[in-house]
């Protein structure tokens, strides 16, 4: 009985959340919570993994702004993540809960409308690192974009047509660069020799997409009924073209990359 009491504590997931309106315009607000995951079956496997790994875990501090009118609204909220329990690489049983690690930043989100224009903009910044797998220290996570800027605009001609636009722009996401190849002389091939876990950049993201939209009703017919709203549409995706990268691949000596 002492020891599933012991486990219900450490599995235990306790959340909580608080909210003051300040007034009729403004809101504060602050979460926390404890989060719990279960590694990927292939890490489990009993073979070639370690079917004792415990489950990850997750602590979240999250606190708000909100400030909203009949035409406009504004959300700040900032985040702190710590990360336990992650896995790494053992020699022994192949993978344990050896991993720490974190995540941190801000989201911001302003919304309004004028007559027939309305919009938004959001920006995140992200601060994230991660000791995994077979990483001897934290290092930028695989996914961990700094900037991220997002701009969304539609003009409605009238009740019918409306022409919007969305603008996305980032900063790179990190990869892993590859440092210099040796030469396998039995297997006739380079081998290449990676340089620290996401310790490259890749090159700021940016698009323009735009769309025309059209709003209609079918009438009856054919033994349907009327339809109430359907909705046309054209759209342009990466209308300037841009040339983002999102990868790297090398050449068999891995002398040069595209």
């Amino acid at each position: 009985l002492n020891t599933c009491g012991i486990i219900l504590t450490h599995l235990s997931d306790p959340r909580a959340a608080l909210a003051w309106r300040v007034d009729d315009r403004q809101m504060l607000r602050l979460a926390t919570g404890r989060y719990h995951q279960l590694p990927r079956a292939q890490y489990l496997d009993p073979v070639f993994g370690n079917p004792q790994l415990g489950p990850m875990r997750a602590d979240h501090v999250i606190a708000g702004y909100e400030w909203k009118s009949d035409h406009s609204n504004v959300r700040i909220e900032t985040y702190r993540k710590s990360y336990r329990d992650l896995v790494t690489n053992n020699a022994a049983t192949f993978y344990d809960n050896g991993g720490h690690g974190y995540a941190s930043g801000v989201d911001t989100y302003v919304q309004g409308n004028v007559k027939w224009l309305s919009g938004w903009v959001s920006y995140g910044y992200l601060d994230t690192k991660r000791k995994e797998f077979a990483n001897p220290r934290q290092v930028p996570a695989t996914y961990g974009v700094r900037h991220s800027v997002t701009l969304v605009g539609t003009y409605q001609y009238n009740s019918a047509w409306s022409v919007g636009s969305r603008y996305s722009t980032s900063s790179g996401r990190p990869y892993t660069p590859v440092a210099s190849a040796n030469y396998d002389a039995a297997q006739d091939l380079w081998r290449p020799v990676y340089a620290e876990d996401n310790s490259g950049q890749l090159p700021a993201y940016h698009r323009l997409d735009v769309r025309l939209t059209r709003l209609f009703s079918m009438p009856q017919g054919l033994g349907l009924p009327a339809s109430n709203v359907c909705v046309a549409y054209c759209e342009g995706l990466n209308v300037l073209g841009l040339r983002n990268v999102l990868d790297y691949t090398y050449n068999a000596d891995y002398s040069s990359r595209t």
